[in-house]
């Protein structure tokens, strides 16, 4: 069998890479992408179309792409041509703005698309453009691949229920992200590793700190020191004197994650949309497969993962006063964290492995190529 990805292949997107390195063992894989080749598997077979005089990353949209550079319209036609020589069994598209649309103007079928979190919760209401582009692209494919049920009842929402879709998690690696003895301290430690930008709201995390400390002196926060509000975020913690309980971290290689994820002791994600569609972070199910107890807002869909004191917490929402009485509640209670972080472990061996949920992928591909 063929497959053909249209994807972000360098190394900001670790997820693409794992789908095709993981299928490059079973079929014969080719690749398709404007971003560049990272860490993929030697076997596929790559074809790097760049659009020059510009930076792009996996959000960029292809309004703001297209009005900087009219080479993404030849990166469309070679796509386009490049898939009529490949001529695979089936072509998967990964986020629907960028490649996603270049997979439905290339008239090919079968198409799987894979939405990924903002191309359809969020870019959707920028305008009617976007909107009409999204829906154009979803009700061209095929099958829809859905990470969990917040984003199918979104798709639903964008353009009906006659349309096919499959629930399948992406999912993170249990056995490269386990539990290990973490390093004695007199702190505990609390670490946010979202960037200090929208819709992260990373200054939910600065807020609680105060409260926080108040009423315990022994803690530690610990912040990525990324993103465009960063320089913000800094003059905060210092305007509210809190320098001496913040630790800022710069980026970890992605084969450290797990060290840095087992020297601490809470992990929270402070992401928070209304809309459906955006999932859970990748890097909160490695910290709850690390035994992690996680702390997440009640951002639309975070209730299909985390049941509320037994496998996670949940705070309201850009609340800092509700997430530091969460916080205040996991510092004393030691207990609590340690059933918290066995059962996020358990919830992710079961709904969250990779490997598992790449074999559901195999065999949605055979059904495909089968109905075919």
């Amino acid at each position: 069998m063929k497959i053909c990805y249209l994807a972000n292949g360098d190394s900001r997107s670790v997820h693409a890479q794992r789908f095709m390195n993981f299928f490059a063992e079973r079929y014969d894989v080719s690749l398709i992408t404007f971003h560049g080749l990272g860490d993929i598997d030697k076997s596929v077979d790559t074809h790097y179309i760049p659009v020059k005089g510009e930076k792009i990353s996996i959000n960029t949209s292809f309004t703001n792409v297209f009005r900087k550079s009219i080479e993404f319209l030849k990166f469309i036609r070679k796509s386009k041509r490049m898939i009529k020589k490949i001529n695979p069994d089936i072509l998967h598209a990964f986020y629907l703005t960028n490649y996603g649309l270049c997979g439905a103007l290339s008239g090919f079928h079968p198409i799987v698309v894979s939405p990924w979190g903002d191309d359809i919760a969020a870019d959707p209401n920028k305008n009617i453009i976007f909107n009409k582009m999204i829906k154009y692209v979803l009700k061209n494919a095929d099958l829809i691949q859905c990470m969990d049920k917040s984003f199918q009842d979104r798709v639903f929402e964008l353009i009906g229920k006659n349309h096919k879709t499959v629930e399948i998690p992406e999912g993170i690696y249990p056995e490269m992200f386990k539990p290990s003895k973490r390093p004695a301290s007199d702190k505990i430690k609390i670490l946010n590793l979202r960037k200090s930008e929208p819709p992260y709201s990373t200054e939910i995390f600065v807020k609680a700190i105060p409260k926080v400390v108040e009423k315990c002196k022994n803690v530690e926060f610990v912040m990525r020191n990324s993103g465009w509000k960063m320089d913000e975020t800094k003059k905060m913690v210092k305007k509210m004197g809190i320098e001496k309980y913040v630790n800022f971290i710069e980026d970890e290689p992605y084969e450290k994650m797990p060290e840095l994820l087992n020297s601490v002791d809470i992990y929270v994600d402070t992401f928070y949309r209304e809309t459906k569609g955006s999932g859970v972070g990748k890097t909160a199910l490695e910290a709850m497969s690390c035994e992690l107890p996680v702390v997440f807002s009640n951002s639309a869909g975070a209730e299909i993962h985390i049941k509320n004191g037994k496998n996670g917490m949940i705070y309201e929402g850009l609340n800092p006063d509700s997430l530091a009485n969460v916080l205040i509640k996991l510092i004393e209670n030691k207990k609590l964290r340690e059933q918290l972080g066995k059962n996020g472990r358990k919830y992710v061996l079961k709904y969250q492995n990779f490997n598992k949920n790449m074999e559901l992928m195999y065999k949605m591909y055979n059904d495909i190529v089968d109905e075919k």
